[in-house]
Order: structure tokens, then sequence, then C-alpha cells
């Protein structure tokens, strides 16, 4: 009885000292759900959030494997069909991975990363490389984000996933470390927000890089049509002036030869001059619109370095929260290494309480071994007074004349029956509250192992929280690495810019130069024409003088210009033609020897000169010795 009664207090106090023993337990990882698409189609992005890039998209009635929810979002995994990109320096043409790396949302580290590729890895490339990364088709068990709206999840399906062993600190470590890893999840949801602050900060910048690039592209597209433009209308002016001063030239020898064609010649000149004004407004037109395009180049670049300062502005703010960002993820490294510190100081601590719960099994088992020789004491106790019952009964009807004395005997006997009672009674309550003693152990095992259970989820929280904290990390420095390129793509932009300003302002000095260089001969042309106007006031002198010959006067046609093409003779190679009912009707032949009539094909034209006819001929046929376009 003092053996069981100082084994169970003990027990006892081996229990209140020792707080929860440290047992491995296994505990099952959440489930995998599966799913279905309920709308028309669903957008596959790279992270939780509509903000985040878009990778693809699932089907009405495609099943998706859920495998996990955050905040209105599931991550499930990703078909073949949707396309990542990866770094070229880590991947060879064959898709063998060289080095652990990331994969990415699109071409640059810019892009959202959606996972790694491990060495060794093998991946399927889809297509040519761009900047250096290569487009490749997802690899099996990518996952992504799809919105918990267009999801219905099957209600009775989840795949079972094995369980894991891992050992937990002990309930007055496991205190600290919540609040440890309540105070890490703060700063990664903070460093998260901050994190989707850069990114947008950065696709902001992307898009203003992008619109600015456009509206260079566009000013120097402009800039160029307008250099073709001018340097079409100077062609054409060019041409109008050669062709103006070539039937001057002719005017005057036509003057010259004939004083009678005096009226038709002032008509020319006059008209002739005024062609010549025309030109000049058309030149000064131009020349205005040249001053007016350089002035709006010159805005559009003002107002380019503008943004440009402003886009460099916001880099550097970029870069300023990204070195913020690496500082505060060295800081949750360090708080992560110190609380990986405390989780072994508890490992340590639940081996020694893992020897203690071993020590104390093996108590428990001793106590098991004395309570069973006590049974067996009690049983031995329980036959020998039934001997001695049937002993005692046995002596009465042997010696009912001695009654006396056997009841006295009898008396004895039954007291000492009732001594031996009260010890087996007595037996029996220790043995009950062995029992309870041995259950209340039972209870504070199965607490305990129930404090496992949560110590365990904790640090397979804390795990998680250690892994996510990495990847942050490796973001912020991927930010800061984009931060950085977008800079110097900012500055290279600014640079090209300024070369197309330059590059404008020469063309622009050298269009004024031409400008001037046309007003020179304009002028030159205005001069030979009035030494052409003083010339005809002579040939009216002479001509006044002179009877006037009698000279028959030129045929004149109005018509559609035609080349005859490969059916050209060397009496015609172009008709003069009318509409008729949709139709060209030709109305004569024309043939001009000393003239190119290739600028005027397909021009309503007026023609003068020579007529003839030739036997066979339809048509008689036009000599050509003057053309003008028809007004």
């Amino acid at each position: 009885m003092r053996s069981i009664k100082s084994t169970c207090w003990m027990v006892l106090l081996l229990i209140g000292v020792l707080s929860i023993p440290g047992l491995c337990q296994e505990q099952a990882k959440p489930a995998v759900r599966t799913g279905r698409v309920t709308t028309r189609s669903v957008i596959i992005r790279a992270r939780p959030g509509t903000h985040f890039e878009s990778l693809g998209r699932f089907q009405q009635d495609d099943q998706v494997r859920i495998i996990e929810e955050n905040e209105g979002w599931y991550r499930v995994e990703v078909p073949e069909t949707v396309q990542g990109w990866v770094p070229g320096d880590g991947v060879d043409g064959d898709g063998i991975v060289h080095k652990d790396i990331s994969i990415f949302a699109g071409p640059g580290v810019v892009f959202t990363a959606i996972g790694r590729a491990k060495i060794g890895d093998r991946l399927t490339i889809s297509n040519r490389m761009v900047d250096n990364f290569w487009p490749i088709k997802a690899p099996a068990g990518l996952s992504a984000w799809v919105s918990k709206a267009y999801i219905e999840v099957d209600s009775a399906e989840a795949a079972p996933v094995e369980a894991a062993v891992a050992a937990v600190p002990a309930p007055e470590v496991g205190d600290a470390e919540v609040q440890r890893l309540q105070a890490l999840e703060k700063e990664a949801d903070a460093l998260r927000t901050n994190q989707a602050r850069v990114s947008e900060a950065l696709k902001s910048l992307r898009e203003e890089s992008a619109r600015l690039e456009r509206e260079a592209e566009d000013a120097l597209a402009k800039a160029e049509t307008a250099r073709k433009q001018r340097e079409a209308a100077e062609k054409t002016a060019a041409d109008e002036l050669a062709r103006l001063e070539t039937e001057r030239r002719e005017a005057v020898k036509k003057m010259s030869e004939a004083k009678d064609e005096k009226a038709q010649w002032q008509e020319q000149v006059a008209g002739k001059s005024e062609e010549v004004k025309k030109a000049r407004e058309e030149l000064t037109k131009l020349k205005m619109e040249a001053a007016n395009e350089a002035g709006k180049l010159e805005r559009e670049r003002q107002d380019f370095e503008a943004r440009s300062k402003a886009a460099k502005q916001q880099v550097e703010a970029a870069e300023r929260a990204a070195q913020t960002n690496e500082k505060k993820l060295e800081e949750l490294e360090a708080a992560i290494k110190a609380g990986a510190a405390a989780n072994a100081e508890a490992e340590k601590k639940l081996a020694s309480i893992q020897q203690a719960s071993v020590e104390l099994a093996k108590t428990h088992k001793t106590e098991q071994e004395k309570l069973t020789g006590l049974k067996a004491q009690v049983a031995t106790l329980d036959a020998e007074a039934a001997k001695v019952k049937a002993e005692a009964e046995e002596l009465a009807e042997a010696t009912k004349r001695e009654k006396e004395a056997l009841e006295a005997a009898k008396e004895r006997e039954s007291q000492a029956v009732e001594t031996l009672r009260k010890e087996r009674e007595a037996l029996e309550e220790a043995r009950k509250k062995v029992e309870e003693e041995l259950k209340k152990i039972q209870e504070a095992t199965e607490a305990a192992k129930v404090a496992v259970q949560t110590h365990q989820a904790e640090a397979e929280k804390l795990n998680e929280q250690k892994l996510a904290a990495e990847t942050e990390r490796k973001e912020a420095e991927e930010a800061k690495i984009a931060a950085e390129k977008a800079k110097q793509e900012a500055q290279q932009a600014a640079k090209e810019q300024e070369e197309k300003r330059i590059a404008a302002e020469e063309a622009r000095k050298q269009e004024e130069a031409k400008l001037a260089e046309q007003k020179t001969a304009a002028e030159e042309a205005r001069k030979a024409t009035e030494a052409a106007k003083e010339a005809e006031e002579a040939a009216k002198a002479e001509l006044a003088a002179m009877p006037p010959p009698e000279i028959p006067q030129p045929a004149t046609q109005s018509g559609l210009l035609i080349s005859l093409q490969q059916n050209a003779t060397k009496n015609a190679s172009h008709a003069l033609c009318e509409r008729q009912n949709q139709q060209l009707i030709p109305i004569c032949y024309v043939l001009s020897p000393g003239m190119d009539l290739t600028r005027w094909e397909n021009m309503e034209v007026t023609i003068a000169g020579k007529e003839r006819k030739i036997e066979g001929w339809t048509c008689p046929i036009v000599v050509v010795e003057s053309i003008m376009r028809k007004r």
C-alpha cells in the first residue's frame, strides 16, 4: 500500500514538473480540392489581384485543382498551354536548366515571378528568344491564381496528402514564437503591400516609357512625312519652274519667228506669270509649314524632356522604395534567424522532455507490474479466506459439543475475516486510485498531443513564413534590377530623343537653305520674265513697223492624253480622247518630236500644233508645239 501511494505521488509530481511532453504526431496537410469554371471564361493571373499579369484563361466547365485560398482568390494548377518565361543564361537551347532560376510572367525580371526551376529540370521551349528570355510551356506543378467568384468547388472531394512529422518547441517557447510569427506576418504583409506599390509604379513607368516612345515615333513619322511632302513640293516646284522656263524660251522663240502670234504669246506669258506667282506662294506656304513643324517638334521635345525628368524621379523613388524593402527584408531575415535559433533551443528542450517522457513510461510500466503483483496477492488472500471459512464450518459441525469454545474460535475467525475483508477493500480502493491516476495521466497525454499538434501547425506556419519572406526578398531584388533597367531605358530614350531633335533641327536648316536657293531661283526666273517682257516690248515695236505675214493658225484640241504604249509608231505616240458613255473615243493622234509627253499622260490637257492627215487613219495627227493642263 505505501509503495503504491508513494509511486502515485511520484507520478503526479513528475506530471507537475513536466509541462507538456514532446511527441511526434502526424499532421495532415490541407487537402487539394477540385472545382469547375462556372462562367464563359476566367482569367489566370500571376498573383491574387486584378492588377497582376494575365497568363491565360480557363473556359466554362473546365476542371481545376485548387491548392490554396486567399481573400477571394484560388491558387490552382495551370495547364500546359500557359506560357512562362525564363532567363536565357540559365537554360540552353534544349530546355535543360543549368542553375536555379525563376519563371516569370513575361520576358524580363520586371514581370512577376510565378515559379521556380531547379538544376537539371527539362523545360519545353515554345518559341524564339525575346530580350534574352526563352518562352516555355508551363511545367507540371506550376500554379497561378483565379477569382473565387467564378469557381464552383466540388463539395465531397478532397485529395489526400501525405502526413508530415515535425518537432515542436515547448509551450513556454511556443508563446514567444507565436508573438514573433505574428510580428513577422505583419511585416511580411507590409512588405507585400509595398512590393505591390513598387510593382504598380514600375508598371506605370513601363507604360509611360512606351507611351513616350510611341509619341517620339509619331513625331519622327510626322517629321519624315513633312520632309517628304516638302521634297515632293520642291520637286514639283522645280519641275514647274523648269517647264515654265522651257515654255518661256519656246514662247520667245515663237515670238521672234512669228510676230503675228503676239496675242497668244501675251496670253501665255500672263498665264505663266500667274503660275510663277502661285509657285512662289506655294514655296512661301511650304516654308511657313516647315517653320510650324519645327516649332511643334521643339515643343514635343520639351514636353518629352519634362516627362523623362518625371519618369526619372519616379524611377529614383522606386529605387528608394526597393532599398527600404531590402533593408526590411534584411531585418526580417535576422528575425527569422533568431526564430530559427529559438526553434533549435526549443528542439533541445523537446529532446530532454522526450527523454523524461521515456522515463515516465518506464515508471508507469513498473507501477503496472507492481499493481499486477498486488492483484495476485489479493487473489491469494481471497483463496485463503475461503479455505479458513470452510475449515471453521467443518470444525463447528464436528465439535457441536464444544460450542462455546468454537463460538469463541468462530468470533476470532470472524474478526480475522473482517480484517482480511477490510484489507481487501483497502487494496481495491488503492487499485481504483491507481486507475484514476492512470486515467489522469492518459488525459494529460491527450492534452499534450493536442498541444503538440497546435505547435506543429505553428512551426509549419513559421517555415512557410520564412519561405514567403525569402520569396519577398528575391522579388524586391528583382524589382530593384527592374527599376535600374527602367532608369537606363528612360535615359537612353531621352538621349535618342535629343539626337532626333538635333537631326530634325539640322533637316530644318537644310530645308531653309533649299528654300532660300529656290527663292533665289524664283527671283532669277522673275528677272528672266522681266527680260522677256522687255524683249516682247522690243518685238512689239518691230512688229508695229512690219506688215503682218499670213501664217496659218495652229490646230487646238482638248481632251484626255493617253499613251499608245506598244501600239506607238513613228507617226504617233499618244492619243487625245474624250469620254462618251463611259468610253474613251479618240479625237486625234499626237506626236511630239521635241517634247516629253510622259508627265502629261492621263491628264485633261489642251494642245496646239500643226495638224496633218495620213491616208487610212480615221483621226488627224497633231504635231504638238505647246501643251497646257486643262483647268
